[in-house]
């Protein structure tokens, strides 16, 4: 990795303002100011596109992984009594509420929701509970019909099995080699990367 890269890396995060876990990060550069729930890299001079790209990486702080769920009464998991469905090839849907377990208060509010609109489907907003290792009701996404496609929830969730952290993002994009991550990081703490 040259050492402008490694220079542009380091700045796109010093860039985000981070307060914590569950807190908004706000990028802040001289022409931008926006709520962000990660960062997106491309190639260098390429221009960002709207949509999905497989050029394209992006990671996101894992309290902050959200997907985009159509949900309905019924479905597979019938101790949740919900069918939470992304979108396949071909037009069709998949459940994947069995993958996906809702906190309490998360049922609670989707069922209300549910109650409220007489039982019509709708796009949910769920995000992950790092901690508790379930997912929580963020918001009703009116501007969508469907669920995230396929390939978008499982981004998501492989991204939460990795638990690839922003130090040790910082430090593979680096070049540092990702089976020494953990003793790198054992010896010099988050020092590693800054």
């Amino acid at each position: 990795v040259p050492a402008r890269a490694d220079f542009v890396i380091i700045c796109v995060f010093m860039l985000v303002n981070t307060r914590g876990p569950g807190q908004p990060r706000v990028y802040s550069d001289r022409k931008r100011r926006h709520h962000t729930d990660g960062i997106v890299f491309c190639l260098m001079n390429a221009p960002y596109v709207l949509g999905t790209n497989p050029k394209y990486f992006k990671w996101k702080w894992a309290d902050l992984v959200t997907i985009d769920f159509l949900v309905s009464r019924g479905g597979e998991n019938a101790k949740q009594g919900l069918a939470l469905e992304v979108g396949v090839k071909g037009g069709g849907v998949l459940d994947v509420a069995t993958q996906v377990t809702l906190s309490e208060q998360c049922k609670e509010c989707v069922m209300q929701l549910l109650r409220e609109r007489q039982g019509k489907p709708f796009v949910a907003e769920l995000g992950f509970v790092v901690g508790d290792g379930v997912w929580r009701f963020e918001r009703i996404r009116p501007d969508k019909e469907s669920g995230n496609f396929i390939d978008t929830a499982l981004d998501a969730f492989l991204q939460l099995a990795e638990g690839l952290s922003e130090h040790e993002l910082q430090y593979r994009l680096l070049g540092g080699a990702a089976h020494q991550w953990e003793q790198k990081r054992a010896e010099n703490g988050e020092a590693l990367v800054r």
